[in-house]
Formats: structure tokens, sequence, C-alpha cells
């Protein structure tokens, strides 16, 4: 075939994780793993935006 043994040594162990025989993150994975955290992040700061904006409301609000 004229293949590097190497290159297809590679090959090979990337398509075994891609089939799920290995307990690897495939490369689609990885990318979605990382755009969930980047939301989970955006998410956690509106939170706590929104819990510092209903404190401070409740505070202006009761006092007379």
């Amino acid at each position: 075939m004229g293949v590097n043994p190497g290159t297809l040594g590679n090959w090979v162990a990337r398509e075994r994780i891609e089939r799920g025989e290995r307990d690897v993150l495939t490369a689609d994975e990885r990318g979605e793993l990382a755009d969930l955290r980047a939301e989970v992040k955006h998410l956690r700061m509106e939170r706590d935006l929104l819990k510092r904006s209903v404190a401070f409301w409740v505070k202006e609000t009761s006092t007379p």
C-alpha cells in the first residue's frame, strides 16, 4: 500500500476511538464538551447577575 506503518497505526487507533471501541472522546465529543462548558460558564454568570439584581431589588423595596 505504500503507507508508513506508524501512519496506518494512527489511522487504526483513530477509527477505533470513533467506533467507540476505546474509552476516549471523539473529536466531535470534545468539541461538544467545550461548547457545553462555555454555555455553563455563561449561564452561571447570568444566574449570579440575576441573584444580585433580585437581592438589590428586595433591599430597595423593603426599605421605607
